[in-house]
């Protein structure tokens, strides 16, 4: 009876692909119809369970570290006592700003080298501990170089989190199961962003406590809970399957060892290296892929990352706004924003379409930029924050598909190197907009940041441009596959995702 509900199961499904229609669990090249048991299915349900909720902490407290100084640099202004009134100008914090990711991408390739040589979990571990100690030294900066040498350093010690936790999500997920997994992950960034305002509204009310400045807790109190997460992901974050360990007794002896198997199978017919070497993965930043990937993120990164720094200050611009309201009106932003990327992630994978949705919201962001900017340039401020909503939520979707879609189309040990060139490259071009745009653009200031943001959305081409050549060079390669059952030039034998 079960083998002929079974079989009878197929036959509906196969008949609904037939038809054209696209079911929930459709499946390509890298997992085929009789693979997805329900074992499997469980072992995916459990997984789920055990990891996205810690790494979605962990990147919670990544970015709520990173972007908590947009708070402090209005916190307590009314009372003259805001980071920029105290102790920095506007000019050094956007000094600041780009400093962190001067120290991020001279360390991020390193870093996630060291992801093929130890535990994820101790990695992991150390960099958060590490971050978490350099920003509780913030609250005792008395000087703008302070400010310029933990900036360095912060960026120098969560260097590699990202593109490593990236690459660590390989060792236990599918293909196909990355996207829905990543915007999990991603909650973390809307959400911090989200909670951070709410937080921080409360901390403005410590301002004086103990002689302290508001600003100098809010620094404090999140570096205390981020060095707590960090030693705590020692004992609790499974490494990987292959590693034997108390951490993965939350699987059975069978478990363990479908998903071992089920991640070997990945690698089969990818034409993926497997060199363990500085040599092999250096070699492997040869791959263009990867600097188009580093195109079609850069944009959405930047963009985004000037928002997460910058939401308040922008919010204060459009009106008579105290610091609070500010803060206060920033969080149903980062709300939606949570909500819009997670529903583009899911229909990124149900869909099996990477570059349809990352084109769309590109698209939609860049806009969105623009509008923000003519709005608020012609004095209509609740017009520009409406489009702020679908500006945010746009850019955050290009991490959310971009870096699994890049992920994807990496493959073997390398794909560790090459996805933090991608991410490099992100990057480096925050370095850019951190000294040129927002804050370090005096006289944009007083236009309520018009030339910024129309610039923002003006490079969102750069990202339109790559994901086009990416398809092209990909729907080339799948139907060589196709014609001849393997592409010639790397011997690939399974399709890219598109």
């Amino acid at each position: 009876m079960a083998q002929a509900n079974n079989t009878s199961e197929k036959e509906a499904l196969a008949g609904k692909i037939e038809a054209g229609a696209v079911v929930e669990q459709e499946q390509h090249d890298f997992v085929g119809l009789a693979d997805v048991t329900e074992e499997e299915k469980l072992l995916r349900r459990k997984l789920q369970l055990r990891i996205f909720p810690w790494v979605f902490v962990m990147y919670f407290f990544s970015y709520m570290d990173r972007s908590n100084i947009s708070a402090a640099i209005v916190m307590n202004s009314e009372t003259g006592h805001a980071l920029s009134q105290t102790t920095l100008t506007t000019s050094q914090v956007s000094v600041g700003l780009g400093l962190f990711y001067v120290g991020y991408v001279l360390f991020e390739i390193p870093s996630n080298i060291m992801m093929t040589r130890v535990p994820a979990s101790a990695w992991f571990a150390r960099i958060m501990i590490s971050w978490g100690i350099t920003l509780g030294l913030f609250a005792v900066m008395s000087e703008a170089w302070h400010f310029y040498i933990l900036r360095f350093l912060l960026g120098a010690f969560e260097a590699g989190f990202f593109p490593g936790v990236a690459y660590y999500m390989t060792f236990w997920f599918r293909k196909r199961e990355t996207s829905s997994g990543f915007s999990y992950w991603f909650l973390g960034l809307p959400l911090s962003n989200a909670i951070s305002s709410a937080l921080s509204l409360g901390i403005s009310y410590m301002d004086g406590v103990s002689g302290l400045y508001g600003w100098k807790w809010n620094f404090i109190i999140y570096a205390v809970l981020t060095v707590i997460v960090g030693i705590i992901t020692i004992f609790y974050l499974p490494d990987s399957p292959k590693r034997k360990s108390y951490k993965n007794n939350f699987l059975t002896e069978e478990q363990v060892q479908l998903a071992t198997s089920r991640m070997e199978a990945e690698q089969e017919g990818t034409g993926a290296g497997h060199g363990h070497s500085i040599k092999d993965l250096l070699f492997s930043l040869k791959d263009w892929k990867a600097v188009a990937f580093g195109f079609t993120y850069l944009p959405g990164l930047c963009a985004s990352t000037s928002l997460a720094y910058y939401v308040p200050t922008f919010v204060k611009s459009l009106g008579s706004f105290t610091s609070t309201q500010a803060m206060g009106l920033a969080v149903p932003i980062w709300l939606y924003a949570a909500v819009h990327m997670v529903v583009m992630a899911h229909l990124s994978d149900r869909y099996g379409n990477r570059s349809v949705i990352l084109l769309a919201n590109i698209t939609l962001a860049g806009v969105c930029f623009i509008l923000m900017g003519v709005l608020a340039d012609f004095s209509s401020p609740w017009a520009a924050y409406a489009f702020t909503f679908l500006a945010l939520g746009g850019t955050k979707t290009v991490t959310t598909v971009c870096i699994p879609w890049a992920t994807n189309s990496f493959d073997g040990t390398t794909a560790a190197a090459r996805i933090a060139f991608v991410t490099t490259i992100g990057n480096a071009g925050n370095i850019v907009t951190s000294f040129l745009l927002f804050n370090g653009w005096k006289e944009d200031i007083g236009r309520k940041f018009i030339g910024s943001l129309c610039i923002s959305g003006g490079l969102m081409v750069i990202s339109i441009i790559s994901i086009f050549i990416l398809r092209a060079h990909m729907t080339k390669v799948n139907k060589e596959i196709d014609e001849t059952g393997v592409h010639a030039a790397t011997g690939r034998t399974k399709h890219f995702i598109l």
